[in-house]
């Protein structure tokens, strides 16, 4: 086994345990959000995590799924390179589009947070304004 091979299943494990990472963070801390019952108030107070969530579970995960996809590809070009090669193209586009939804997400929730605070009766269960992370 090659130190790539290692690296490629290291790469599994991580990407693995970015989504369960994300899914455990969706049902506990982020219940809300996965339930559809989002208020501007738990948008403000919990942003930081939603960011944090978007980027663990799409650009983390992108990057080491591009690492698993190469080592692979590797293993496993000598028995089937033609399927290897048609099933690490889409992998590889997958990564591709999954890294950038994260930013553009990330992007989104800006613009939500900023509607909103527009709207006078909304705010934050805390009683803070609605103010953006940097």
């Amino acid at each position: 086994m090659t130190d790539f091979q290692k690296m490629g299943g290291v790469s599994a494990l991580i990407g693995a345990a970015t989504w369960v990472f994300g899914m455990v963070l969706l049902f506990t801390l982020l219940a809300p959000f996965a339930t559809g019952d989002v208020d501007p108030g738990f948008l403000a107070d919990n942003q930081a995590i939603i960011y944090a969530w978007n980027i663990i579970i799409y650009v983390v995960f992108g990057v080491f799924l591009v690492v698993l996809l190469l080592a692979l590809h590797e293993r496993l070009k000598a028995g089937s390179p033609a399927m290897v090669q048609t099933a690490t193209a889409f992998g590889l586009i997958w990564a591709a589009v999954v890294m950038p939804a994260a930013w553009s997400l990330t992007s989104a929730w800006k613009l939500l947070l900023i509607s909103m605070a527009k709207i006078p009766h909304k705010q934050s269960r805390s009683g803070r304004r609605l103010t953006l992370c940097p």
